[in-house]
């Protein structure tokens, strides 16, 4: 019983070392990988190869070629010319992603290169896409660029835009309609809007008070320290001021009468020249 306890373990190891020694030498994998907004940027690395799938549950395409693709990550390295692994992205899970890869159907199909996302679409056949991958097809795809890289800075944080638009009809639509929802939110920015309008020009009406106040009292510390009446200083000040204004009055009275003179000039001398000219043209009727 002994000697066949340890036959059988011996078998087991033997099995094992066989499977770890074909991994490492054909790289065999075998295996599709779920990728998710949590755990894509940790698991795909700067030099690896992926070719990904996004799916839905209710895709007959998507679970159709499912098998192809389990067959596809087991071709050995050497096939393929380079590793290259296989993931997959629930899109009706998995928000933040899809906005990142910016997916507008499914299967939608993408290649990682070293980071370099090719978007790109293919028959769904085992013989496409394994000379699709033996060959290198996916160079032949422009790669995407600046703000629609799923890598840059810019499509992640655009991919939190679809979240909470996910967030949203996940768990809130549910219970309220949309339309109550964007009405009860829009009601609740006017009224905040309206509520910091108040407290502002109140926190400003205040602000007003006490510089006045400080102004008066500094004046009258002022006045004190140096022995005036702070009433009879403003009491002059105030003649001042409508003697000031009485002489702006007058000044403008005495302008649109010289106004006026100059007018009656200029039609008085406009009547003599008429006069003149007149007289002038009888006289020289008579000559003739």
């Amino acid at each position: 019983m002994f000697k066949i306890y340890h036959f059988l373990k011996l078998i087991s190891y033997f099995m094992i070392l066989t499977l770890l020694f074909n991994t490492t030498i054909n790289g065999v994998f075998g295996k599709l990988i779920e990728l998710n907004d949590r755990n894509l940027d940790k698991i795909v690395k700067d030099d690896e190869r992926w070719m990904i799938q996004f799916y839905t549950e209710n895709c007959k395409l998507c679970s159709s070629f499912r098998e192809n693709l389990e067959k596809l990550s087991e071709v050995p390295e050497k096939e393929y010319g380079t590793v290259i692994k296989f993931g997959l992205v629930n899109a009706d899970e998995n928000p933040h992603l899809s906005s990142r890869f910016m997916v507008t159907r499914n299967p939608h199909y993408f290649f990682i290169d070293k980071k370099n996302v090719h978007s790109f679409t293919i028959n769904q056949t085992y013989d496409y896409v394994f000379e699709f991958l033996k060959y290198h097809r996916w160079k032949l795809y422009p790669k995407k660029e600046s703000y629609t890289d799923p890598f840059s800075k810019v499509a992640y944080l655009y991919g939190y835009f679809n979240v909470v638009g996910y967030f949203l009809q996940k768990y809130i639509f549910v219970y309220i309609p949309a339309k109550v929802f964007y009405s009860i939110v829009i009601i609740t920015l006017v009224s905040s809007m309206i509520y910091y309008a108040i407290r502002k020009h109140r926190e400003f009406e205040k602000y007003m008070d006490e510089f006045e106040s400080s102004v008066e009292e500094k004046y009258y510390n002022q006045c004190m320290k140096y022995g005036y009446d702070p009433l009879a200083l403003i009491e002059e000040m105030d003649k001042q001021l409508k003697k000031k204004k009485e002489e702006k009055s007058k000044n403008s009275k005495k302008e649109i009468t010289e106004n006026d003179d100059n007018k009656k000039i200029q039609e008085m001398n406009e009547e003599e020249t008429e006069e003149f000219k007149s007289i002038k043209g009888k006289y020289e009727k008579k000559n003739d």
